[in-house]
């Protein structure tokens, strides 16, 4: 993977799937004032004249996923990087830009993927078993699971197992209970429910 790419075809198009295009202003299940394919609208911002038109939703989308995959260049380690495949990285870029860099950058799935133990293959395949975790919203100061989370979390969870070539044959990890072994390095990874 290219450090530097852009989201592929298949990350945009499941971004665009989950936070759907509105050409007016809506708030968020979070409470957010929201336009176009979920461009959180800042102050200053102002859209309340005429309806966006989709190529400028779509040019906030591209705008707004510039700062997901910048911070994903600057907190991932470059070497991970280089070893995600394009949907691998899609599904990343689509769930920083969802939760946002703040928790990203505290995150488990950052650490997993940073900690220098272990294949990188095993740290890549671990590093997946995160994305159910992120499947709450803040609805009135209280995490509540949102069931639109759920299966957003599992089509980008989908898109990082699915290989990028039809040669390419993904390596699992087998568990048992919270602790995860690797079959390529023999590490064993903590994951909390």
């Amino acid at each position: 993977m290219n450090r530097h790419a852009p989201i592929g075809k298949a990350g945009l198009e499941l971004i665009k799937s989950y936070e759907k295009f509105s050409a007016t202003v809506y708030s968020d299940q979070s409470g957010h004032p929201t336009i176009g394919y979920g461009h959180k609208i800042k102050s200053g911002d102002n859209y309340g004249g005429a309806p966006l038109e989709m190529d400028q939703a779509l040019l906030l989308l591209q705008r707004d996923v510039a700062w997901a995959t910048d911070a994903i260049t600057r907190l991932v380690d470059a070497d991970v990087l280089d070893a995600l495949n394009q949907n691998q990285y899609d599904a990343l870029v689509s769930l920083v830009f969802n939760i946002g860099v703040g928790a990203f950058q505290e995150s488990t799935f950052l650490s997993i993927l940073n900690d220098g133990a272990g294949t990188l293959a095993c740290r890549i395949d671990v590093a997946g078993l995160e994305f159910p975790r992120w499947n709450k919203a803040t609805i009135d100061g209280e995490k509540v699971v949102s069931d639109g989370l759920v299966r957003r979390r599992e089509a980008e969870r989908i898109l990082w197992l699915t290989p990028t070539q039809p040669t390419q044959e993904p390596k699992a990890c087998t568990h048992s209970r919270m602790k995860l072994i690797c079959q390529d390095c023999g590490k064993t990874f903590t994951v909390s429910a």
